[in-house]
This record gives structure tokens, sequence and C-alpha cells, in this order.
């Protein structure tokens, strides 16, 4: 699983729900009449510090409930010792927001806010100040706690999305592999068994098959350094001349009829280049000899290419990975590809994309 590291603000959000109970604790103490009465509130306060600490972690702890019931005692027990204090009790409700679900967290929230109430009203007789300060502090510790959440929260989803785009660039790689290098690996194949050939024969074509053999390799490590760099296949007319001069040299009889239009657009073209080199290589590695074609036309608001050739005995049932490939490039661009197999072998591709 991959890890994104933390950020320097993160460590800080953590950092603030124990120094935001710890400074509103000192204002508590500060503000409290009488030294017994203090020392009581900052030991109770001291005391629940680590259980707070504990409520406010980004999972929640499990089996909080003892610990939620002994933040509820230190927190009244100040008050019925004469030391009353609305931090340690707006804590506590935040507490209850923190750690219950709906509808319980709420009423502990205001069940914990209004106790507090009662117990100030018994000991001083003014609860409606203390009340509005218990509710403010309740708010606000509840928001500080849930910050730390939130950044825990947002560096899983990086760490998901970082996951996504390794996990797509391996599928990219792996597709472009296959599309890139399948056909210019299958025409050096073919093209050092025919020049193997020639030279037990002692032909004089030898010495040429040679020459377009390491042409070919050339051309291979081209794509090679392509599928790396993630760059684009070459344009759509330069792929349909490639194309046609490999199975041409292949001893196909190729037939191209291509209506390019001058202002295709650049994903289109794209896709196409794709489906003719994917259509070539499927030739090469699985077609028969004799007539191959290849067409691209635009009936309406479709662009319709069309490759057809008969299949040769090591014709493969089903979608190749390179059709795959191909089908999800076509439904990138809102488009459609699909192969037919005849009953007398032809095989035809059609890739239909929008104009």
């Amino acid at each position: 699983m991959l890890r994104v590291p933390e950020l320097p603000v993160e460590r800080l959000v953590r950092s603030a729900p124990p120094l935001a109970f710890l400074t509103f604790l000192a204002i508590g103490v500060l503000g409290t009449p009488g030294t017994g009465a203090a020392i009581t509130l900052l030991a109770a306060g001291l005391a629940a510090l680590p259980l707070h600490v504990r409520h406010v972690r980004a999972d929640p702890p499990p089996h909080a409930y003892w610990s939620l019931a002994a933040q509820t005692v230190l927190t009244f027990l100040p008050p019925v010792l004469g030391a009353h204090s609305a931090q340690l009790a707006g804590f506590l409700a935040a507490a209850f927001l923190l750690l219950l679900d709906e509808p319980w967290g709420g009423l502990g929230f205001s069940a914990a806010i209004a106790a507090q109430a009662v117990l100030i009203h018994w000991v001083t007789g003014e609860p409606v100040p203390v009340l509005l300060e218990t509710i403010a502090v309740g708010a606000g510790s509840y928001a500080i706690a849930r910050t730390p959440a939130i950044f825990a929260m947002s560096r899983a989803a990086r760490a998901e999305l970082a996951r996504l785009e390794v996990t797509g660039e391996r599928l990219r790689i792996s597709r472009d592999v296959h599309d890139l290098l399948g056909r210019g690996l299958t025409t050096v194949a073919l093209k050092g068994d025919f020049a193997a050939l020639l030279l037990d024969k002692g032909d004089k074509r030898a010495a040429a098959e040679v020459s377009e053999l390491a042409e070919a390799a050339r051309v291979a490590e081209e794509d090679a350094h392509r599928v790396a760099r993630g760059t684009q296949p070459r344009s759509l007319s330069a792929e349909v001349e490639s194309g046609q001069s490999l199975l041409v040299a292949a001893g196909r009889d190729c037939r191209t009829d291509i209506h390019l239009p001058e202002d295709l657009d650049p994903a289109l073209e794209n896709v196409l280049a794709w489906a003719v080199r994917e259509g070539v290589t499927n030739i090469l590695r699985h077609g028969a000899e004799g007539r191959c074609t290849v067409s691209l036309t635009h009936d309406g608001n479709w662009h319709r290419l069309e490759m057809t050739n008969h299949t040769g005995s090591a014709a493969r049932d089903g979608a190749g990975s390179g059709l795959v490939g191909l089908t999800e490039r076509a439904k990138a661009v809102h488009g459609t590809c699909e192969v037919h197999l005849a009953d007398d072998g032809l095989f035809t591709l059609i890739v239909r994309l929008p104009s």
C-alpha cells in the first residue's frame, strides 16, 4: 500500500486538541476564586487530559465507554466540591458527539451541558452565563477535534489517488508495450525468417531483407522509447503508409481507401492510428495470405475505420489484449470497436468514432 508523507500542518493540527484543552483549563483555573477550588479543578483537568486525547483520535478508540464514564466523573466532581468551570463540561460534551452515533451523541452533548448548568446553579445561582460558555467550548472543542480526522481522511484520499495513478500508469505501459512493440517485433520476426530463408537459397534479395530487418529493429527501438516517454504514435497517414508497406512486403494484397478529413480531431486521429497499427499487427500474426483492405469513411456524424482479412490457422478465438486495449481507447472518446469473424474466415475490425 502506498504511504503518503504527512504534511507539517497535519502534525500541528494533531497537537491542537491537547493544546486547546490545556489552554481552556488554564483559563478556568485562573478564573476560579479560592486556592482550594482552583487546585481541585486543575487536578481534575489534568486527570481528564489523557482521556480527552484518547477520545479525539482520528480513529475512534475501542471500548471507549469506560473512559467516557471516567471523564464524566472527573468533569462533574469539581462543581460538587465547589469548583465550577465550563471548560471541562464543554470538552465532555464534545466527547459525546465524537464517540456516540446519532441521536445519542446529540443527547449526550445536551445532557452534559444541562447537568453542568444545574450544578452551577446549585453552586452560584447563575446558570445562564456559564451555560453559554459551556456550549461555546463544546462546539469549539468538537471542531478542533474533528480537524485531525479530516486531515487523516484527506491523506487516505491522497494515498488512494496515488495508488490509482500508479495502477493506471502500469496499465498504460502494459497496453502500450503490446500495441506499440507488438507490430515491430512481429515485423522483425517475419523479416528475420524470410531473410534466413533467402540466405539458405543464396538469393540476392537476402541483403535487402536484412537491411529492412535492421530498419524494422530501429523502428521497434523508437517505439520502445515512446512507451517509456508516454508519447503518442505516429500520425494516421504515417501508420497507414507504414502498415501498407509491411503488409505488401509480407505478401499480402493490401488495398486502402482512406479519406482523411483536414479538421480531424487529434484525439480521434490518435485512436484511429492505434486501430490501424493493431489491425496490421493482427493481419501479420494471424492473417492468411491474400487480400486485405483498410478503409476510412465518414457517414454523417461518425468516422468509420474498417479492416478486413482472411484468418489463418493460427487465428485465436475471442479478442486478444490488443483488441481489448483498442476497445478501451475507443470508449474513451465515446466510440465503439467491433470484430466479426464470418464462416468463411473473413475477419473484420470496425472502429466507429463520433465526428
